[in-house]
């Protein structure tokens, strides 16, 4: 190995070392006998590297006029590969980070790609030597009159069946000039080579345009304008496969026919490099107005737009039905039970048209809230925000702010404090606010349980347009808060309920633990968040607003006024904390990325890694606020069985921690179509077609991951 490789060796840091050693165990005798000898390594204008040679294709005095264009330019060993800016199947691209304080420095410009197959995978990107090209320029910049000097920090991954990460820190000097730059003749030709293979500018020959887009493929028509047909490379590996795709002529046009991932619904636009000889150009495709154009039955003919459209119709039925289900459920969770109950003994004592009304109102506070929710939801999504369903909960100010709500509800179910405006009447009262507040208070005490059914729903919801997104939400609504109207408005049914005695008050005290409970619970999420200070700020402001209420039931005007103050100060001080709190924890103290069952934290570079390799894995999309995710990890996934199970099929087990807002994790969700936890994933070993990913029930068993196994592969 050559002095310049002992520079890189040193550069790396600890952590990509481990890295290098976990991808290439065949470079771990080098690192053994040279660690001991590196110093802090000097930035050169060429770089040496396993498998890789790095230098610049720059003019030996650059213009400061002229906007110039210098590249990046890597010699790779035989059989070894880098990436594209889509690297395919697996892989990742170079990273680059300029720093120059006199000149601006332009987008990495990449040079035509090619399609690289490693075992069952294929992988977009370049063999033997490429160049990436930037254009530079003075312009404004202050300084500019000095001579450039320009440093660039870059990342980059070499594999074979293997891989190499790589990072260093490459330099480029050169003196300025008011004329035009000065190239060397054989650098300015290997620039202008690679500069030919990067996207025209100019109009492309090809008109593209979507013929059909399906769970499984997705089928790009190309009208020929001038020349030959191009070969398709797709720009975003999110939506659509890398292979090669199936082309075949129909009548005057060309249909390119890729497979696309399950499960990862469809982007506002698609964007396709377009490649012919050592041409290129990149085309977008508008999938929002192909879509509208299509339901119209502009972009196909009137029979498959009718039959699609009603396909259409059906899923969305479906849907709609999986979110009432699913809000239905919702009423048997912990949060939400003790309120409905509350609810349900208030109607005992009305008249018929009394509990009528109150019932339509409970109903009507919960649609308004799930429609305000609903479109804070959508609009934040189109505004580009990474959130998904239960994005309020990875917020600490919600969380305390639910703690506090209730545990103000079971103070009150416990007779600790009643007057005019208590929790406990705004629940049970029959009147009109009385009623559509307890439908606002459901909604959000129903907030951190996803029951079954509704992964599907919400997931869909994401992609949808707004009308029918909204519809989602709204029956799911529907579903939590038709219980109490049918009981209200079907005689027999409400015949089905106790008659009213000394037992109301029996049971509504008992209905205090379960959300005591929930209190404990709610501690235990803001721990996780804001470490161990969130336990004690959440302990301390229970502490004093119960100090509050004991204060208060004395007759001395002076002490409840006191009592108030308490109160009030300890809210708005806890609340204020939260900020200066999360800034004194760092985020390796919160999250747990291990544990001694094996679970390692979400990342998509080992599943690609594991999933070349044949190795099977399993995904848990999990947050601490969501109560189904605790009760399937408690109950299934850390059990000794599950665990054996997964030790004896050699499967990597890896949690993706959604408790904090992780746009990582939003949009590995995103690719599958939820916006929710949980959500299970398993890719099975060995062939492509079993490492696709199996998304498993909400509500987990031990069997069901036994029969993953016990399947034929």
């Amino acid at each position: 190995m050559h002095t310049e490789s002992f520079s890189l060796l040193c550069e790396i840091s600890g952590d990509q070392m481990f890295r290098m050693l976990k991808v290439n165990m065949k470079t771990v005798v080098s690192l053994l006998v040279f660690v001991s000898f590196c110093f802090p390594a000097l930035a050169a204008e060429s770089i040496k590297a396993p498998h890789v040679n790095i230098s610049w294709l720059a003019p030996e005095k650059l213009s400061r006029i002229s906007p110039d264009t210098i590249g990046i330019k890597f010699n790779i060993d035989p059989e070894w590969h880098i990436y594209w800016k889509n690297s395919g199947d697996s892989g990742a691209p170079p990273k680059f980070n300029f720093k120059s304080g006199n000149y601006t420095v332009g987008p990495a410009q990449w040079p035509i790609p090619k399609r690289i197959s490693v075992g069952h995978l294929v992988n977009l990107g370049y063999e033997r030597e490429t160049a990436f090209l930037f254009q530079i320029a003075a312009g404004d910049v202050p300084g500019a009159n000095s001579d450039l000097n320009l440093t660039l920090d870059l990342e980059w991954l070499v594999c074979k069946e293997e891989c190499i990460p790589g990072i260093t820190e490459i330099s480029l000097s050169r003196p300025l000039i008011d004329g035009d730059s000065v190239w060397a003749t054989a650098i300015k030709k290997q620039r202008d080579h690679f500069a030919s293979q990067t996207p025209r500018a100019d109009e492309s020959p090809w008109d593209l345009k979507l013929v059909e887009k399906t769970d499984e493929k997705l089928v790009v028509s190309v009208e020929v304008k001038s020349g030959s047909s191009p070969d398709l490379f797709p720009i975003d590996g999110e939506y659509v496969n890398p292979q090669s795709p199936k082309v075949e002529n129909v009548g005057e046009e060309t249909q390119y026919s890729f497979s696309v991932p399950a499960g990862r619904g469809s982007p506002s636009k698609l964007s396709f490099l377009g490649v012919r000889g050592d041409e290129s150009w990149e085309q977008d495709i508008d999938l929002a107005a192909v879509v509208n154009s299509i339901a119209s039955g502009s972009a196909i003919s009137s029979s498959r737009s009718s039959s699609d459209n009603s396909a259409d119709q059906a899923s969305l039925v479906s849907l709609l039905l999986f979110a009432f289900l699913g809000g239905i459920i919702l009423n048997l969770m912990p949060c939400v039970l003790p309120v409905l109950s509350i609810k349900f003994l208030s109607i005992l004592k009305t008249s018929i048209a009394e509990r009528r009304k109150e019932s339509l109102l409970y109903l009507a506070g919960i649609l308004t809230t799930f429609f305000i929710l609903g479109s804070v939801f959508l609009g934040l999504r189109s505004a580009g925000a990474a959130i998904g369903w239960g994005f309020q909960l990875q917020s600490p100010y919600i969380i305390l702010f639910l703690i506090l709500l209730f545990w103000l509800m079971a103070l009150n179910f416990l007779d600790v404090f009643e007057f005019g405006d208590s929790i406990m009447n705004v629940a049970g009262n029959m009147n009109s606010a009385g009623s559509f507040s307890t439908g606002v208070l459901a909604v959000f005490v129903a907030a951190p349980c996803t029951g079954p059914f509704m992964g599907t729903a919400l997931g869909a919801a994401a992609t949808l347009p707004a009308a029918p997104a909204l519809g989602i939400f709204l029956s799911l609504g529907l579903g939590l808060g038709i219980p109490f109207v049918l009981v209200s408005f079907i005689p027999s049914l409400f015949k089905l309920m106790p008659k009213p005695g000394a037992w109301m008050d029996r049971l509504k005290q008992f209905l205090a633990f379960p959300l005591i409970g929930t209190v404990i619970w709610l501690m235990w999420v803001l721990g996780i968040q804001l470490g161990s200070d969130g336990w004690l700020l959440a302990c301390t402001l229970l502490l004093l607003i119960a100090l509050s209420f004991w204060l208060g039931k004395t007759a001395s005007r002076v002490v409840k006024v006191v009592a108030i103050v308490v109160a009030l100060v300890s809210i708005g001080a806890s609340f204020m904390a939260v900020p200066k709190v999360q800034k004194s924890i760092s985020t390796s103290a919160v999250t747990t990325t291990t544990n001694s069952s094996g679970w390692v934290k979400y990342d998509r570079a080992q599943i690609d890694q594991a999933r070349a390799r044949g190795q099977a894995v399993f995904v848990d999309f999990t947050a601490a606020w969501c109560i189904t995710c605790q009760l399937n990890k408690k109950a299934v996934l850390e059990t000794r069985a599950a665990q054996k199970v997964f030790q004896d099929n050699d499967v990597l087990v890896m949690r993706a921690d959604w408790t904090n807002q992780d746009p990582v994790i939003t949009k590995a969700l995103a690719e599958f179509n939820r916006n929710s936890v949980p959500v299970y994933l398993f890719y099975g070993k060995g062939t492509s077609k079993s490492a696709e990913a199996q998304i498993l029930p909400q509500i987990l068993t031990i069997s069901m991951i036994e029969n993953l196994f016990n399947k034929k592969e």
